[in-house]
């Protein structure tokens, strides 16, 4: 486990409206300067193409500081929308926030 580690948690439905604070919630956690960056998804229901926009965007400004980016925790929902679009094979996902911790 690191210890250069920023957590996010989007809550409930991440779309257009949740977009702005999770961009905001990257930035500061950025701020932090850590070497990797998690997106918890335990306590999302669900996400549309908004949401997947500003995952796509957080990765890119991630990688661009030479961070890291794991998901984890994804429900059903979440995990057929990465599998339809191939984000799967775009993002880092991990089942658990432990595994998703390891660099």
């Amino acid at each position: 486990m690191t210890s250069s580690c920023e957590t996010i948690r989007p809550l409930g439905i991440f779309d257009g409206a949740a977009a702005p604070a999770f961009h905001n919630s990257v930035s500061q956690a950025l701020a932090q300067n850590p070497a990797l960056v998690i997106i918890d998804f335990q306590e999302t229901s669900f996400i549309d193409s908004s949401g997947l926009g500003a995952l796509v965007s957080a990765q890119k400004k991630v990688r661009s500081q030479g961070k890291k980016l794991h998901f984890c925790n994804l429900n059903a929902q979440i995990e057929m929308i990465f599998e339809l679009t191939s984000l799967d094979q775009a993002f880092d996902i991990f089942t658990t926030l432990d595994e998703a911790q390891q660099l």
